[in-house]
C-alpha cells in the first residue's frame, strides 16, 4: 500500500482542468521515505510547528509498522482510504499522534522495549527497519494478540480519521 503527502501552499489559486478543490495547488509530491527524520519548522513546502511536523511523521510511520505487523489492519486502511477520495488532514495526523498513538506506543512499550525503541525520537530509520527485520516470533505473536483485543479501538480510530480535508496537507492511502 503506497502512501503519498501532497501539501498545498497558503496563497491558493484555482488549478485549470485539476479536480482539486477551489483555491488549491499542489506545491509538492513525494514519498514517505523521502521524508526522514528532520524536525525542522520547514516540512514538506509549508511553514509549520515543529511539534506538528513531528506529529505528522510519526503518524504516517506508525501507520506503515501497524500495516507491516497486521495484514487485515492494512486491508482496513485499503477500504476506509480508497485512493480515489480517502484522505487524512495534516491537522487530524497530529491529534492522532498525540492523543490516540502514545498511549498505543506505551502499552507495546510494557511488553516490547524494541518495539518501542521504532518509535523513540533518537531511533533513525534505518535502526527501525532493523528493528521490523529482526522483530522475534514471541514479540510478532503478542502484538497481534494485542492488535486483536484492541481492534474495536482501532475501528473507532479509523472511523475518527475518516473524512476528507483538502486545505492542507493531507495524506492520501491507496
Amino acid at each position: 500500500m503506497g502512501i503519498e503527502i501532497y501539501a498545498f501552499n497558503t496563497v491558493r489559486k484555482q488549478v485549470p482542468g485539476s479536480s482539486l478543490p477551489k483555491n488549491s495547488e499542489i506545491i509538492e509530491n513525494l514519498d514517505i521515505e523521502d521524508l526522514g527524520w528532520d524536525t525542522s519548522t520547514r516540512y514538506v513546502g509549508v511553514k509549520c510547528q515543529q511539534s506538528l511536523a513531528f506529529g505528522y511523521r510519526r503518524f504516517t510511520q506508525f501507520i506503515t509498522y501497524l500495516s507491516v505487523l497486521d495484514r487485515e489492519f492494512s486491508l482496513s486502511l485499503g477500504i476506509l482510504f480508497p485512493s480515489s477520495d480517502g484522505v487524512i488532514s495534516h491537522t487530524a495526523c497530529v491529534d492522532a499522534y498525540f492523543n490516540q498513538i502514545l498511549p498505543i506506543i506505551d502499552d507495546i512499550q510494557s511488553f516490547s522495549t524494541r518495539a518501542y525503541a521504532y518509535y523513540y525520537p533518537e531511533n533513525d530509520f534505518d535502526e527501525g527497519d532493523e528493528y521490523l527485520t529482526n522483530i522475534s516470533c514471541s514479540e510478532t505473536r503478542e502484538l497481534v494478540v494485542y492488535f486483536a483485543n484492541r481492534k474495536s479501538d482501532f475501528n473507532d480510530f479509523l472511523q475518527l480519521l475518516q473524512f476528507a480535508s483538502r486545505n492542507e496537507g493531507f495524506i492520501s492511502y491507496g
